[in-house]
């Protein structure tokens, strides 16, 4: 078909039986059973199909008779939660009408139970039925605070509800029989295993139940009025693949009219839809669940762990994690870096070769006190180093006739030596010490006689030089014997 451009099936069968393409290898009765083995041409369905006319909706509701409808109005349930490949689900079962219902719980929390339960109380109401009780297990003792129009009645501990119990077993054969026969059971997502049980408890619903209260009237037909039809209810079994069409807003393009999906069961909805799983809830919206082969080993982020060839390199390392303030610069707002200066050149502590009057004049043209210009002027209070007569040295070898002539007066009066130690020493002679007391005395009398005569100006002008003179006066040298005379 593909090589010919997908001509319809009639055209094809002509122009093989008229011959108007030679040396073909095929016959009309060939094209024939390839339909029924292989079905229809995939490609032309994606590429030639049009939107149906949908058909009028003409529903038939059943009316039951009064008598049953009287003695069912007070309805009594059975509740419980039933886990599948570790999926929760709120399931419940009327004693007489033996309707189960089945909901996915996102939580078990007390919320979405109590949540859970009005909705069934209303599917329920919808067909006017009134819920009276339901009886759980010890499990939800927490949903008897009166927040619900539905009584609750737990059990005992160790105890269960038979009724319940044995319908989730039932449930479980259904699916398990559902799923033995499709080609991808190992690998199955959670969103189908939740359409899965939607799919087995509708038809459970359908049948007429074993101990029920009708043998003419289904669950189903008994709480909606509503009855199933071949027809338009059982196109396609749960888990087959089909070419399902979709109404696209602009319709002039090259794009498939088709896409591949899954069927997962039908709505129930009078005109006979079904749920269909496109390629692109497969691929991006359903999280997948291997029931096997589900052992991965994968590192840290979240790929495919690398087992190595056994070379040295897959010898095994210090763990090193990533800081998360690694890629991010360490900056400071108002904060300068020393990155941010380039080279900087470290500062060498010499002497200044310069006088001190040329670095005087620089400091003052720095603080606008005078002109840099005038650098060899003299500024009041600073001396220069040029300007500075040499200190006077001292030599250890210096030897004086004046040595000679003191080194008498060195003795005690006893006419022993002084006691130097081990190296030498200095000593201040006695005639300077007693010079210094005069020298004081005088000062003292001196300040005295200006304390009496304040008013004399000649009294004052004389302590004042006599003061300054004292000051003027420079001390005598001291005279430093280093011969260790011991």
């Amino acid at each position: 078909m593909a090589m010919m451009a997908h001509p319809p099936e009639e055209k094809i069968k002509h122009l093989v039986s008229a011959n108007n393409v030679t040396n073909m290898p095929y016959t009309s009765t060939d094209f024939t059973n390839s339909k029924v083995m292989f079905g229809p041409d995939r490609g032309a369905i994606r590429g030639k199909t049009v939107r149906q006319r949908p058909h009028r909706v003409r529903p038939e509701l059943i009316v039951l008779p009064q008598q049953m409808y009287e003695r069912l109005r007070d309805v009594i349930l059975t509740a419980d939660v039933m886990f599948v490949n570790g999926l929760p689900f709120f399931v419940t079962l009327s004693r007489d009408i033996k309707l189960g219902t089945l909901e996915f719980l996102p939580s078990r929390t007390t919320d979405q139970l109590h949540k859970s339960l009005e909705t069934v109380a209303r599917i329920y109401r919808r067909g006017g039925f009134l819920v009276k009780m339901c009886l759980m297990d010890m499990e939800f003792k927490k949903l008897e605070d009166g927040t619900t129009e539905v009584m609750i009645n737990t059990t005992a501990a160790r105890e269960h509800v038979t009724d319940i119990e044995r319908y989730i077993r039932s449930i479980k054969d259904r699916c398990r029989s559902v799923m033995s026969e499709l080609p991808y059971k190992e690998c199955m997502p959670d969103v189908f295993v939740i359409f899965l049980l939607k799919f087995v408890i509708l038809w459970m619903n359908a049948f007429p139940a074993k101990n029920g209260v009708s043998d003419e009237f289904s669950p189903r037909e008994i709480v909606t009025g509503l009855r199933l039809d071949y027809k338009k209810h059982c196109q396609a079994r749960f888990g087959a693949y089909v070419e399902a069409s979709y109404d696209a807003d602009i319709t002039n393009t090259m794009n498939d009219r088709t896409a591949p999906c899954i069927v997962l069961g039908p709505t129930g909805n009078v005109q006979g839809s079904s749920y269909s799983s496109s390629e692109t809830i497969l691929g991006k919206r359903c999280k997948q669940k291997c029931v096997g082969a589900r052992l991965q080993f994968l590192n840290r982020m979240k790929e495919q762990f690398n087992w190595g060839d056994g070379t040295e390199d897959d010898e095994p390392q210090d763990l090193v994690e990533p800081s998360p303030t690694d890629a991010l610069p360490a900056e400071i707002p108002g904060v300068e870096l020393e990155d941010d200066y380039g080279q900087i050149q470290a500062v060498q502590d010499s002497p200044s070769s310069q006088s001190r009057l040329v670095t005087a004049s620089a400091a003052l043209a720095n603080a606008n006190l005078q002109n840099t210009a005038q650098t060899d002027s003299e500024i009041a209070g600073v001396v220069d180093d040029g300007n500075l007569d040499d200190p006077p040295m001292v030599s250890d070898d210096e030897q004086s006739d004046d040595d000679d002539d003191e080194s008498d007066g060195d003795s005690n009066d006893d006419g022993s030596q002084p006691d130097f130690g081990d190296g030498g020493g200095s000593v201040t002679s006695d005639q300077e010490s007693v010079q210094q007391e005069e020298d004081d005395n005088e000062s003292e009398q001196e300040e005295e006689q200006l304390q009496q005569e304040p008013d004399s100006p000649g009294a004052q002008s004389t302590g004042a030089v006599r003061r300054s003179h004292r000051r003027r006066k420079a001390p005598k040298r001291m005279k430093i014997d280093f011969e260790n005379k011991a």
